[in-house]
């Protein structure tokens, strides 16, 4: 991998966010998660950091129609613009500022590269010159191009990972994102290169999004949230999640637009423009004791086992064991899966409806509310 060309922190402009910082304070991490409210130039920051930089990179959009979008007005890759039209390209502020003139060129369905753009005064023509400075790739065309040889990109850079909550998304996205991850790692470290790093972007909306599903680390968020810190840090998994805060610009203007001002206090104001997850109740999630409790039954989800408990018509789910009367169930089993539902499931997700369950964790709370999304229960 080229090295990285940091923003010394005494150059960097305060109104904005820098993934400079948290490369440099976490640099043995794989797998970096940052989110925050709208507008803080997080893919601005990466973005330019790859170009000085001289890195390659893959940038992965969710649909095909996405990257589509991105090539807008600029063509295909072979060049066949007599004008450079709208321009949809993420790099579009940076092009303003660094007097730069990268933009999408569409390779084939799913997959398209950034290239500077030159007018052909013999053609007529604007067309893309030289290499690339990464490719673009959407979720939905990751099994299509999973063998192709992309080693020379370093970076795997995922925007927009955390949906919103009409966006339609593949039950398998986080297994695709990975599974790919994967396969261009392994493949690099077995020729004696470094692991590719992956940075995953977002603003907050749904805490249980695919990634974060599939790292398993929803509750690390849930506790991030909760106790208002900015990191969790998982040293040995090699995971940073960084919460932005507005504290860390202090040189942001703080005077509000007139949609800000319309909107606060509401749920779009807190999703928007304070980074929180505002589409999920995270209130569900306390810790009991249990005193009067009685064991109910007891289910496998994943690495995690967690335990139901009633007392007087109230239910309490927790990975605590205080009983070993309990009927466990193997939801990795389909049988069991369906046993439980049918015995147990239905009947706490109503409750949890109702206000009469409770959580321990989010995890808990998420497979019982989720469960189809998760088990195939007919």
């Amino acid at each position: 991998m080229a090295k990285m060309i940091f923003v010394p922190k005494s150059k960097q402009d305060s109104r904005y966010y820098y993934i400079d910082n948290d490369l440099m304070q976490f640099p043995n991490c794989w797998c970096y998660c940052i989110y925050s409210p709208r507008g803080d130039g997080k893919t601005y920051s990466i973005l330019d950091l790859l170009r000085r930089s001289g890195i390659m990179f893959i940038y992965m959009k969710r649909t095909n129609d996405d990257v589509r979008r991105l090539c807008a007005g600029s063509g295909a890759a072979d060049g066949n613009k007599k004008e450079l039209t709208i321009d949809l390209s993420p790099f579009k502020p940076i092009n303003r500022d660094k007097h730069t003139n990268i933009r999408c060129a569409a390779i084939d369905e799913g997959i398209a590269g950034f290239y500077d753009f030159e007018f052909d005064s013999d053609a007529q023509v604007w067309k893309p010159t030289g290499k690339p400075y990464g490719y673009v790739l959407s979720v939905n065309a990751i099994a299509k191009y999973k063998g192709f040889n992309l080693d020379e990109c370093d970076v795997l850079v995922y925007d927009e990972f955390i949906p919103m909550p009409w966006e339609r998304v593949l039950k398998t996205e986080g297994k695709a994102i990975l599974s790919l991850y994967d396969t261009l790692t392994r493949d690099r470290i077995e020729r004696g290169l470094p692991e590719i790093k992956l940075i995953a972007l977002a603003n907050a909306s749904d805490i249980t999004n695919q990634l974060f599903d599939i790292l398993e680390i929803i509750d690390d968020v849930v506790m991030l949230e909760k106790n208002n810190k900015k990191f969790f840090h998982d040293s040995y998994r090699g995971i940073l999640v960084h919460r932005i805060t507005e504290d860390e610009f202090p040189a942001k203007r703080k005077e509000k637009t007139g949609i800000q001002r319309a909107m606060e206090n509401t749920s779009f104001a807190a999703v928007e423009y304070e980074g929180q997850f505002a589409f999920n109740n995270l209130s569900i999630i306390k810790k009991e004791k249990l005193n009067g409790y009685k064991p109910v039954c007891s289910f496998k989800h994943r690495t995690k086992t967690f335990y139901v408990y009633r007392k007087s018509g109230e239910y309490y789910i927790t990975d605590t064991r205080h009983d070993k009367k309990f009927k466990f169930y193997d939801l990795e089993s389909e049988i069991e899966a369906v046993q439980f539902w049918g015995a147990y499931g239905f009947d706490l997700r109503v409750a949890l409806f109702e206000n009469h369950c409770i959580c321990s964790s989010y995890t808990a709370y998420n497979v019982i509310f989720n469960f189809k999304k998760y088990y195939k229960v007919g």
